[in-house]
């Protein structure tokens, strides 16, 4: 994505002078002008030290360096982002027709991207990103899927929906179907029959199965607070939304299961913990020679790691 031409001058010049021996005339010399103003090595390494966006410049530097080293591109990557780039052009294309080219290029640049090529380059890293993240995990797969157990409490859940326009009016057709399914809801009948018979929703055919639901779900809000308020087993009174009224089940908490399961471990684990990137830096050795920078370096690092731990209420 864009970079302001001075920052990409600091980071460059950072190197510079922390890994060459420079004479004072070298590092006074200026190296680059920027709008009619001489900038020296030694003005850039002094910016860098003394700015907040430049020490979180050269940090974030640093975790792009242990990421592409330790995980570089391969074929599949390539191929992943090849598909998804044309995938994107086909939809404007379909949309916009022969315009489609342009309004990519304005909505590419809308979100910061020089052209496509630099869209792919943030799409290639996003994948050994991935890697990086996923290595983690499966370094420290007990602690990571307990934190992820413990703080977002995921459970298997169910429902049944009864679609309606206007679910605070319901039709006379809508209000009898509603009461037909609690009434063998009340009496304890099978609650994935009764959503395969009902449920006027897509997973009605696999008996109302929405999969894994945890406390980060992108579910509407009057649907994911009954989810989770429900214990195992549990079936939810009539739960309104824009939908309609849902019937809601959690059928199962059992970590075990979970633990195996795809959709925890390749969605869920490596995204539910925003400071995962933090953490998997400390498995890494990373050094630095010019004794400032590294300051900068474990300063940045101990600073996310503390922001993680507020955020949850413990010590650092």
């Amino acid at each position: 994505m864009k970079s302001k031409s001075k920052l990409a001058l600091m980071l460059t010049c950072m190197l510079m002078l922390s890994a060459c021996q420079s004479s004072d005339t070298q590092q006074g010399a200026a190296i680059a002008t920027i709008n009619g103003e001489n900038i020296s090595a030694t003005q850039l390494y002094d910016e860098l030290i003394n700015s907040s966006t430049g020490r979180s410049a050269f940090f974030q530097e640093m975790i792009r360096e242990v990421v592409t080293t330790n995980f570089p591109i391969t074929d599949a990557m390539k191929t992943e982002a090849d598909i998804t780039i044309e995938n994107l052009q086909d939809q404007y294309t379909s949309y916009y027709g022969s315009d489609g080219e342009t309004y990519l290029t304005n909505a590419l640049t809308q979100s910061g991207f020089e052209d496509l090529d630099d869209y792919r380059q943030t799409l290639l890293y996003s994948f050994q990103l991935q890697e990086f993240l996923n290595q983690y995990i499966q370094d420290h797969f007990d602690e990571v899927f307990q934190d992820y157990y413990d703080t977002q409490h995921p459970r298997y859940v169910s429902h049944i929906l009864i679609s309606m326009d206007d679910p605070d009016n319901p039709t006379e057709e809508e209000q009898a179907k509603l009461d037909e399914v609690q009434s063998r809801l009340d009496a304890g009948e099978d609650f994935a029959t009764l959503a395969k018979e009902y449920s006027d929703d897509t997973t009605a055919s696999v008996g109302g199965n929405l999969g894994i639901c945890d406390s980060s779900t992108s579910f509407v809000t009057e649907f994911l607070d009954a989810a989770m308020a429900l214990e195992e087993g549990q079936i939810s009174g009539q739960v309104k939304t824009d939908y309609g009224v849902h019937f809601i089940k959690v059928d199962s908490t059992d970590a075990e299961t979970m633990k195996t399961d795809y959709q925890v471990l390749e969605e869920r684990l490596p995204s539910y913990d925003t400071y995962m990137i933090y953490l998997a830096m400390q498995d890494y050795n990373v050094t630095i020679t010019d004794e400032t920078l590294k300051q900068i370096y474990d300063d940045q690092l101990q600073s996310y790691l503390d922001q993680r731990a507020a955020n949850r209420g413990e010590d650092a």
